[in-house]
């Protein structure tokens, strides 16, 4: 993840998806759905933490707007 995307470099596919078209984050236990602008189904990441990564997520998705930095890994 960093402060512009979501990045899951899985073993059969690979996804991006930019912080500006996340709809929605869903939280699990071990999982989170986002729902995304760019996409026509939700994509469901794996966390240990589930809480704790979609609340980062939607703590990136609020700044996104707001911050002109360059990109930076988390």
């Amino acid at each position: 993840m960093t402060n512009k995307r979501i990045i899951f470099d899985g073993d059969k596919k690979n996804r991006i998806i930019k912080l500006s078209d996340v709809l929605s984050v869903d939280r699990g236990y071990r999982i989170v759905t986002v729902n995304s602008d760019a996409t026509q189904k939700p994509i469901a990441f794996g966390a240990i933490n589930g809480q704790m990564f979609a609340d980062i997520v939607d703590m990136l998705c609020d700044a996104v707007g707001r911050q002109q930095s360059k990109e930076v890994a988390i």
